[in-house]
């Protein structure tokens, strides 16, 4: 099997592990942010799938008095977790976050390992650029600590930027 793909499996896997604190579905943990989360993404589901694009409006939040949530929150990343709770979770949006926050990891390991392969020309110095990046401290605070998804999902963002920035 080709050596990249095995280092994408183990970046997948490590993810799979990070996220092994929070692998109930039943429980979720007393970080308040979790549940903020997971109803703003249960809100942008029901807006995007009745035909708000891009996403505005909180249409519960606040008596229902269409509070423009995502518009002082980031409307990418609630989009997509809205995809993904309406089309592949949509019996429990606390799996829909915790598969977003996967993503998120897998994502971030996946253009952190091309970066180092770009950068040092090695395979094996890029799987441990993309394993210390996704088991950086302040990534496993935002997403265990914090709930902190919007920033968490910035944070997976930057490889990929820094990834063709530096390829251009």
């Amino acid at each position: 099997m080709n050596k990249d793909i095995l280092n994408v499996i183990l970046v997948m896997l490590i993810a799979l592990g990070i996220l092994a604190p929070i692998a109930s579905n039943d429980f979720m943990p007393n970080i308040t942010d979790f549940a903020n989360h997971s109803g703003l993404i249960a809100q942008a589901k029901k807006s995007l799938f009745s035909g708000d694009f891009p996403l505005r409006v909180a249409s519960w939040q606040h008596n229902g008095y269409q509070y423009p949530e995502f518009q002082f929150y980031s409307p990418l990343p609630f989009t997509i977790s809205a995809i993904v709770y309406g089309l592949f979770v949509s019996f429990n949006v606390y799996l829909a976050l915790k598969v977003m926050y996967w993503l998120i990891l897998v994502f971030a390991g996946i253009y952190t390992y091309r970066m180092g392969c770009l950068i040092t020309r090695t395979k094996e110095i890029g799987i441990l650029m993309a394993v210390s990046y996704i088991l950086s401290p302040y990534f496993l605070i935002n997403i265990l600590a914090r709930s902190a998804f919007t920033e968490a999902f910035a944070q997976g963002l930057i490889p990929f930027c820094l990834f063709y920035s530096f390829k251009f």
